[in-house]
């Protein structure tokens, strides 16, 4: 076997030759047969001469990657580590090998040493700085066939690296585009954790910054919610591809990237099962009502940018009808002197809001003549929800004001949210009063706002709507009493300084006064 005084001969016989290091093929070769000593200190020097001169040995390059390979197996993690940080240093002369050993070295991510996983990092860093292109195919095909430890910690790695990658404009614009390509190949399944993790990755790239970027994001975002495939209310992954579909769509919505795809299909496929939808988790009651109320809010969020929707008629219909059945009856018995009408302000005011803006892209709904009847209905639920609004603001502002006993902070605030509610709800009723409905009231959803509460605590900036803004304190002097005015004083008249070299400037007349404008030069100017 080769000892480490063997190694270090062979070595010095390569390094000497230089760029003829390929006339000892020999001595190459009796170095790269120490990957399989028993001796630690010998495999790990022979990872180093070996990868240092593996440029010059083409012809053996997969017999000597073979044997790195094996060492990367070793049980041994120091030789491991030795190894790992070698092989990143093989493909800056060779990147035609990088694919290869991007793959097996993200492969060595199962690794539960940490230094090692580290190692590991800063291997794939190289050889992507190395072969951009070469080590994405590596890197990536681990992450589509793998289904365990490796396929997480290749995304966390990718989602960790990426800022690093662009600021070393490793990330060029073809290296971009080959990275998003990727990126959907690894959309075509996965869980919800992963499709977040890739969207995030996915936003950090310069490209994703522009509106044709966020376009694309979105498109993205859309084919993965699949909105072809149908709505199950009882379905808990359903609901869970849904929402987390939404929460990465909402922040791209503008008046150039639409929301028409969302909102058609909440509007025509989820509304209609709105009060089916229910969720089987432990606490899946709080989970349902909580799912139920985060849907109306993005729709509410998103509805503004919808653009042109398609089958307009039937998605106010259906907005409307699921409206009225959280609308107080005309006939019923809602509003109450002694506690709040049961009114769940916040659902009514984001369907409300959504009525009120895809309805005015089909304002007929309402005003034809056929439709009169309804818009007669509609007006007479408005008209008994304006008043029980205005009996729940009454007993709110009460409890605000400390009538009826003391509140909680968790109160108050459901208390400042309820009045952002009503206040919203009583705008758009008086649109809705216009004959025909005007559609022009522009209001920001109450919980978009940012509230401040009567005591001062904030839960954001500004005062609450509906809330008196406490008087101004009077300004007082330390004195505690008005401070007098005062008459002009007399001004000072400037005196040129003494002295024998100030003789000759003489005296300033200080009978001349004080009220005239100031002299420049030897006198007024003339015109």
């Amino acid at each position: 076997m080769t000892s480490i005084e063997d190694l270090y001969s062979h070595f010095s016989v390569l390094a000497e030759a230089k760029d003829k290091a390929a006339e000892h093929e020999n001595e190459y070769k009796l170095i790269v047969s120490a990957v399989r000593s028993n001796d630690g200190n010998e495999k790990r020097l022979a990872s180093q001469f070996t990868t240092k001169f593996f440029k010059f040995f083409p012809h053996l390059a997969d017999e000597n990657l073979q044997a790195l390979f094996q060492l990367c197996k070793d049980p041994d993690v120091a030789i491991r580590k030795q190894v790992i940080k070698d092989l990143g240093t093989i493909c800056r002369d060779c990147p035609q090998f990088t694919e290869r050993v991007s793959h097996l070295v993200t492969n060595l991510m199962h690794t539960n040493d940490s230094t090692e996983l580290s190692i590991v990092h800063m291997s794939l860093v190289s050889l992507l700085k190395a072969d951009p292109k070469g080590a994405m195919v590596g890197i990536f095909n681990n992450i589509v066939n793998d289904e365990g430890a490796i396929r997480d910690r290749a995304l966390g790695f990718l989602a960790s690296k990426t800022k690093l990658l662009l600021a070393e404009e490793i990330l060029m614009k073809d290296v971009e585009e080959a990275f998003i390509q990727h990126c959907r190949k690894v959309l075509e399944d996965v869980t919800g954790d992963e499709f977040k993790l890739v969207m995030r990755i996915l936003a950090m790239l310069p490209s994703m910054g522009t509106v044709q970027g966020r376009q694309n994001l979105l498109d993205i975002i859309t084919l993965e919610a699949d909105f072809k495939s149908k709505f199950d209310p009882h379905s808990d992954e359903c609901l869970d591809h849904l929402i987390s579909c939404i929460i990465e769509a909402v922040p791209l919505f503008s008046k150039n990237v639409h929301s028409a795809k969302f909102v058609e299909y909440l509007c025509l496929a989820v509304l209609p099962a709105f009060q089916k939808i229910s969720y089987s988790a432990a606490d899946g009651k709080e989970l349902t009502k909580k799912y139920q109320v985060d849907i109306l809010k993005y729709l509410a969020e998103m509805v503004v940018f919808s653009g042109d929707i398609g089958r307009v008629e039937e998605c106010v219909k259906n907005v409307y009808s699921c409206l009225i059945e959280f609308m107080p009856s005309p006939d019923g018995t809602d509003v109450q002197n002694d506690k709040p009408p049961n009114v769940e302000y916040l659902i009514v005011e984001c369907l409300m809001y959504t009525f009120h803006q895809v309805a005015r892209k089909c304002p007929q709904w309402l005003t034809e003549a056929n439709n009169a009847e309804r818009l007669k209905d509609f007006r007479l639920r408005l008209q008994h929800l304006a008043g029980t609004l205005k009996a729940s603001l009454k007993y709110v502002k009460d409890r605000l004001d400390g009538k009826s006993g003391e509140i909680s902070d968790s109160e108050r605030k459901q208390f400042l949210l309820t009045v952002e509610s009503t206040n919203n709800l009583n705008a758009l009723i008086r649109d809705l009063f216009y004959n025909p409905p005007a559609y022009k009231t522009v209001v920001v959803l109450s919980f978009k706002k940012q509230i401040q509460d009567k005591t001062g605590s904030k839960h954001g900036s500004g005062p609450a709507t509906g809330v008196k803004r406490p008087s101004f304190t009077p300004i007082k002097f330390d004195s505690g009493e008005p401070q007098k005015k005062t008459g002009r004083t007399e001004q000072k008249i400037y005196s040129p300084p003494g002295g024998k070299f100030s003789e000759k400037a003489g005296v300033f007349p200080a009978q001349q006064g004080t009220n005239q404008r100031g002299r420049r030069g030897g006198g007024f100017r003339r015109w």
